[in-house]
């Protein structure tokens, strides 16, 4: 048996084999070894990559989601930044104020008194007035007229207060102290009778 085996050995039988072999191991030793850039996600298994296979404090903060690290200590407060440009400056209108007078004469304080005037006769086709003034202390804070009404004979003119001694309509826009009276002027538009009128101012104390 062994001397038919040495018949059949050659030169190119030996050669043959170590060839084979030599190819087989090759083959087994390239399948071992991983190329360089072969390896993605396909190929990683679910928790491949643990702690141990990651070198410490190499990560940054860029590979981790929104939320997933914690905020460090609050630092110190910066330094206070410079002061802004100033705003521009106004000046108050003083239109739009309440001196004291007028100020205090916006409350009531104290007990109303009325005060009730009457008119001089007026006769049929002339105009007259009556005017009730409050007491001193005191502003107007209402008023109204009683014309003498037999047969109709007086109509009404105007009825409002009197600030600063003179009527609204001789008063210029703004602001004014408070009301001292109650005017009316009333028409006597009878046939031949003369008539009169009262007229009644409602009167507060002053602050």
């Amino acid at each position: 048996m062994l001397s038919a085996l040495r018949a059949r050995l050659s030169f190119a039988n030996v050669m043959s084999v170590i060839a084979l072999f030599l190819s087989l191991g090759g083959a087994g030793y390239a399948a071992g070894v991983v190329p360089f850039n072969s390896v993605g996600t396909a190929q990683l298994q679910n928790d491949a990559v643990n702690s141990s296979k990651v070198k410490n404090r190499t990560l940054k903060a860029v590979d981790f989601a929104h939320g997933q690290l914690k905020a460090g200590p609050r630092g110190a407060a910066g330094a206070a930044g410079p002061a802004g440009p100033a705003g521009p400056t106004s000046t108050p209108d003083p239109a739009l104020f309440y001196t004291q007078a007028q100020e205090n004469a916006r409350y009531l304080g104290g007990a109303l008194v009325t005060v009730v005037a009457s008119s001089a006769t007026v006769n049929p086709g002339t105009f007259g007035l009556a005017t009730a003034t409050c007491p001193a202390g005191y502003q107007v804070i209402s008023g109204g007229e009683d014309p003498q009404t037999v047969g109709g004979l007086m109509d009404l003119a105007t009825s409002e207060p009197l600030i600063e001694d003179t009527n609204l309509f001789s008063l210029v826009d703004g602001q004014h102290g408070a009301p001292t009276a109650w005017r009316v002027y009333m028409a006597n538009g009878g046939l031949g009778t003369p008539a009169t009128f009262k007229v009644a101012a409602v009167c507060a104390p002053l602050g």
